[in-house]
């Protein structure tokens, strides 16, 4: 949420976004169903997560990996701490470049 626009994420359908032109979806993905415990965290949805670590494994292994690189993990949480500063001092957080 912020002065000028909010965003509406939904992690099971869709990014949505508002500003002064009114609401409008950026991203959606296909609808993974769960009726229970134990189709929540069926294979549908949970591949990202393998794959995660797979490619960590890759890393550790020495092989060629697509994983981020720490500076993109600092980069985003940098970019946490920025939205918390600003919201709790009230004012535009600058980040290096």
């Amino acid at each position: 949420m912020g002065s000028e626009g909010l965003m509406d994420l939904d992690p099971y359908t869709e990014l949505k976004i508002a500003d002064k032109n009114g609401w409008r979806t950026e991203s959606k993905q296909p609808v993974v169903g769960h009726e229970g415990a134990n189709t929540a965290f069926g294979m549908a949805r949970i591949q990202a997560y393998c794959d995660q670590i797979a490619a960590f494994i890759d890393l550790i292994e020495g092989k060629p990996s697509l994983v981020g690189k720490a500076a993109d993990g600092r980069a985003g949480v940098e970019a946490c701490i920025g939205i918390l500063t600003s919201s709790a001092e009230r004012r535009w957080v600058e980040f290096a470049k």
